[in-house]
């Protein structure tokens, strides 16, 4: 894997420009949780707020595997103590499973101040008041950094890759609530970790972009049908990334990227896929480069929200714990 703990200077790479009445805008909350870059966030419609868990945060003998669980509604950050809670992780994946009113998270790993990483294939739900830990019959192997979306036209949680030990994953899974079924499909993206996923109910599909392996960092954009996936070739591509947040955006009807990380370090640039194309955008007000960030649209708020994240070129550089909207 590339992730190497130093420091190093991050750049700024915008996309096509095209004039946009969205912007990002800043709130300045008194309470957000500790820096940290891939904690688990989804928003959840039924409750009318965003639930977010762990990451991996900083401490004076280095990262450190986080554990709390806190909500957002759409102004406040609030930490809640639930009787339940999944083990310390980073890297897991979460959405919300409107048709079983919970938020699912599977997999992540646990990082140990050696540089081992430990990681999961337990899957949680959380219910409103508690976390619950599910033990389908078929469970998926361990993994962390996986793409993950819910897929509310088949009610049914969609997982594709990430890594496991030194191996980047290529398998299609999904998730009923109940129990872990794995695909086989005619076609399918190459394997790859850390890939931004969001689900297009217009269009009925799951976006998948990017990401990296053995190759390098990808820049390929592929759909995902319920049974097959398909390759999109757009005419204008973003540059090639992983760790980019990705989530969808019904008031423009359009999917929502920000950032990432490659080889050439941090990007700040904002894209929009409306189903056959990519098209940047330039909001006068950026957050600052990064990766790993959580993403959500609040529905509660009518806008996205993006939250932390990694800056610099590696994993460790810099922490982020600011919350962006972009409406």
């Amino acid at each position: 894997m590339r992730f190497r703990l130093s420091l190093a200077t991050a750049i700024l790479v915008l996309g096509p420009s095209l004039a946009s009445a969205q912007n990002w805008a800043r709130l300045r909350s008194a309470t957000p949780p500790s820096r940290r870059f891939a904690a688990a966030m989804a928003y959840d419609t039924g409750r009318g707020y965003s639930i977010f868990f762990g990451g991996l945060g900083a401490s004076t003998n280095g990262p450190v595997s986080l554990a709390d669980t806190w909500t957002f509604t759409g102004s406040t950050w609030t930490q809640i103590s639930p009787s339940t809670v999944p083990p310390a992780r980073f890297a897991s994946n979460m959405v919300y499973d409107s048709a079983h009113a919970q938020s699912v998270m599977f997999g992540g790993a646990s990082f140990t101040n050696n540089g081992i990483i430990f990681p999961f294939n337990d899957t949680w739900a959380w219910n409103g008041s508690n976390w619950i830990q599910k033990l389908p019959a078929t469970v998926p192997g361990y993994r962390y950094y996986q793409g993950m979306a819910y897929d509310s036209a088949r009610n049914q949680t969609v997982m594709f890759g990430g890594v496991s030990s030194a191996t980047y994953l290529a398998e299609t899974w999904v998730y009923d609530g109940t129990n872990w079924t794995q695909k086989f499909p005619a076609h399918s993206p190459p394997a790859r970790m850390a890939p931004g996923m969001a689900f297009d109910p217009i269009r009925n599909v799951t976006v998948m972009f990017g990401g990296v392996n053995t190759n390098g960092d990808l820049g390929d954009t592929w759909v995902w049908d319920g049974s097959d996936w398909t390759q999109k070739f757009p005419a204008t591509n973003p540059i090639p990334r992983y760790g980019p947040a990705l989530a969808y955006d019904p008031t423009f009807g359009k999917s929502l990227m920000f950032g990432g990380n490659s080889a050439n370090g941090n990007y700040q640039d904002t894209w929009l896929w409306d189903g056959t194309n990519w098209v940047g955008v330039t909001p006068a007000t950026i957050p600052a480069p990064r990766f790993f960030a959580c993403i959500v649209f609040d529905a509660s708020q009518s806008r996205i929200v993006l939250w932390g994240g990694g800056e610099g070129l590696n994993v460790g550089d810099i922490y982020l714990n600011d919350t962006w909207f972009y409406q």
